[in-house]
């Protein structure tokens, strides 16, 4: 995992200067090539390979993250890009939702590299999606990173959002670890709980959904604000209660606020991005969460 980690660390913006310069749509599909090529020496079993493919899986990756998602936001309107990034939140959720409840039961019948040449079939369904995918041409810029930087620091929005995507990254991860260790005391299985907090999440999204259709007439920044305080306030509450009745209340309401906030966030921040230097302002959000 550490080979994986630091290849991340090391290529992200490198790769995502490479997809603002050339083509996000290319970087998109060397991305998911090089990932079936790491699979593939998976299923060699060499131990010699095993090192080598954890490198290529994690270039792999800084060839796709930030390029998916410029190819996404550059491609449709900005008055939908709030609807849409929820909308996304729902299949995402209901994604790891599916994972949690089929994903012991497939690794229980299923033999290791049957699983492994699944994951091959899902990417080549990805390949064939990214060579389909139009890109949207945009206006080539010379000093990528350089732009890239002044703009964030030039910015104050731009700075803020890296800011507390930071803590929210270190944040989060206390949260769930807090919140499955309660529910484990509990006496509940550990399969159980990877389907209650998938279940949870996948709710919230849907409320945050339907929820933003009231927000359209106010002040997006305050609305973002007053929800991203009240999650603030609920995860408090979740981590100082001692009621087992009022913890999983608690969480899930911070999980709404959270579902509430992060698409108008979302759309804040993408606007702030020119679309010449989206896949490198996104490849440095990313490398928060390494």
């Amino acid at each position: 995992m550490f080979i994986y980690q630091a290849t991340k660390f090391i290529f992200e913006i490198p790769t995502g200067i490479v997809a603002d310069k050339y083509s996000k749509k290319l970087s998109v599909i060397i991305g998911t090539i090089l990932q079936m090529l790491s699979l593939i020496m998976l299923l060699l079993n060499f131990k010699s390979l095993v090192f080598i493919s954890f490198f290529i899986k994690g270039l792999g990756d800084t060839f796709i993250s930030g390029s998916f998602e410029a190819i996404f936001v550059n491609s449709i309107d900005e008055d939908k890009l709030i609807r849409l990034n929820s909308l996304e939140r729902i299949f995402f959720y209901f994604g790891i939702g599916i994972s949690s409840i089929l994903g012991g039961f497939v690794i229980g019948l299923l033999d290791y590299n049957i699983i492994v040449i699944l994951d091959i079939v899902v990417l080549i369904v990805v390949f064939i999606i990214a060579i389909m995918i139009k890109e949207t041409k945009v206006k080539e810029q010379d000093k990528v990173f350089k732009t890239a930087i002044n703009t964030i620091f030039e910015q104050k929005f731009l700075i803020c959002f890296l800011l507390i995507d930071l803590v929210t990254a270190i944040s989060f991860i206390n949260i769930e670890d807090f919140y499955s260790t309660f529910l484990s005391n509990l006496g509940v299985n550990i399969k159980i709980i990877g389907i209650i907090i998938a279940i949870q999440f996948f709710i919230s999204s849907i409320l945050g959904y339907f929820i933003h259709s009231y927000f359209k007439n106010m002040n997006k920044l305050k609305v973002y604000m007053i929800f991203s305080i009240l999650k603030v306030i609920f995860a408090i509450l979740m981590y100082l209660g001692t009621n087992i009745f009022f913890i999983p209340i608690f969480y899930i309401l911070s999980t709404i606020c959270f579902s509430l906030f992060a698409p108008i966030k979302y759309e804040i921040f993408q606007s702030c991005i020119s679309s010449n230097i989206r896949s490198t302002v996104l490849s440095i959000k990313v490398l928060e969460y390494l």
